[in-house]
This record gives C-alpha cells, structure tokens and sequence, in this order.
C-alpha cells in the first residue's frame, strides 16, 4: 500500500510544472510536478485507505524524506497531520528528521502545529527537546523552540518563550529574527500590551519588531 501511493505520485507527476516549482523554491529540490490541488486529491485516497491503522509508520515517513522530490516530503508531512497521535513520548525526537534532512522554511513549518500538540501532551518533552533546541546550532530547531507555542493563546508559557526569544534575539538570521516576531505577533491577539511592553524593554531585531507590532494600533 505504502509502496502504491509512492508511484502514484511518480506517475502523476507533470515534468513542464516541475521545473517553475523547483524555480519558486529557488532550486533547493527537485519535483515531480504535483500541484497543490492535485496533491491534496491523491493523498486523501491513500489517507482514507489507511485509517484504521492506529500506529505511526515511521518506515514510512523516513522514507518519503530520503527521496529526493519534494512532493514526498508534503505527502510526509500530511501523514504527520493525520497520525501525530499515535506519536510515543519516546520517539518524539525523530521528527527531527525534518529539522536537518532538506530543510526549508515550508516543511518546517508545516511540523509546527503538532510539535506543540505533543509537547502538550508530554510536557516532559519541553526540558528534553525545547530547551536544548534553543541552544542549538540548527536554526530550524532553534525556530521551533520559539514557534512551538504559536497557537496555545492564553496557555503560553511566557518563561518558555521569552526564554527561547533571548538566547537567539543576537542574530542576523532572517529566519530566527522572523520566527521571533511571528510568535509575539501571534501571542499579541492574546495579549497586547504584553507583547507592546516586551518588545520596547528588550533589544530585538527590526524585523522581528516590525513583525511583533504588526497588528498593534
């Protein structure tokens, strides 16, 4: 089955929208030519074949990483949407696959919603992998570590996240100074005055200020 939906994605594949695909992802990887739309349609019959499996296939999911296509790395991501649950205490630290094994801003971002959903679930995750993610020399580690909490509203813990911003707000990486005003952004329609009062006590980027105020009036 797993084998099935490989080859589908090879045979559905449109060389003419590859190369423009490829060139809008500034030639980082290789596709096949899948449109979004097209994408979505294939995966959801594979998806609805596989629904009664209450496990997480990482075979699977290691797999759709080491092919080259992209389109494999979104077909992985969209099983993650669907199985996170089914994701141990334990095996939570290989879903750094994505973090190191062709990396870019939309896979790894794409993780984000369920790196906090079982960071939720197992709080001890949160000394194990968030701390030493902020520490690390992996930037899209260190973007998790900051964006993790990005839809917990009120639940965010403050330490956490303060924490992550200010042991990488000494930075000219675009994708950590955005990653930092994305998450006071986000944080504002929780608390805005919060965010308004952090952001002018604390020496942080133009980016991620201007990203943070986004929304402040």
């Amino acid at each position: 089955m797993k084998e099935d939906i490989i080859e589908i994605f090879r045979e559905s594949g449109d060389p003419s929208l590859a190369i423009p695909m490829s060139k809008y992802m500034r030639n980082l990887f290789p596709f096949l030519g899948i449109m979004t739309k097209k994408r979505v349609e294939i995966s959801k019959r594979y998806f609805a074949s596989i629904k009664g499996e209450h496990h997480f296939d990482w075979d699977f999911f290691n797999y759709c990483f080491s092919l080259p296509e992209r389109e494999f790395q979104y077909l992985a991501l969209s099983y993650l949407s669907r199985k996170w649950r089914y994701i141990k205490s334990e095996d939570f630290g290989k879903l750094e696959i994505i973090t190191y094994e062709k990396p870019w801003w939309d896979s790894v971002d794409s993780a984000i919603t369920y790196i906090g959903h079982l960071v939720k679930k197992y709080p001890e995750l949160i000394n194990e992998y968030i701390y030493k993610w902020m520490e690390s020399d992996n930037l899209w580690q260190i973007r998790w570590s900051i964006l993790f909490q990005l839809k917990f509203k009120k639940d965010t813990d403050l330490k956490i996240l303060t924490d992550a911003i200010e042991r990488n707000c000494n930075t000219k990486e675009f994708f950590i100074n955005k990653a930092i005003g994305w998450s006071l952004r986000e944080y504002a329609k929780t608390d805005p005055s919060w965010v308004e009062s952090y952001v002018f006590g604390h020496e942080l980027s133009n980016l991620s200020v201007r990203e943070a105020l986004k929304h402040i009036k």
